[in-house]
């Protein structure tokens, strides 16, 4: 006569394994978007006029934000946006 031995579950197929699917995914979700939130972009340029000279004091902004840099002596400028 043979014994059948109970099924063991491991901790995959167990009932709960949509649970612990979707909390592992929630975790990873907000560990990368939160790296991605912080980056950061860096633009930089020259303001020339039309004869190719830089221009001084020439106010520069970012579209649709508040972020902005006034050109330098050189013509030149940075600005880092969220």
């Amino acid at each position: 006569m043979k014994t059948k031995l109970p099924e063991r579950r491991s901790f995959w197929s167990s009932p709960a394994r949509g649970l612990r699917t979707a909390w592992l995914s929630l975790v990873l979700a907000l560990g990368v978007s939160g790296t991605a939130l912080a980056q950061q972009v860096t633009v930089s340029g020259t303001v020339r006029n039309a004869a190719g000279a830089p221009l001084a004091g020439v106010l520069v902004r970012l579209s649709g934000t508040d972020t902005r840099s006034t050109t330098n002596t050189n013509g030149r400028y940075v600005i880092t946006a969220p």
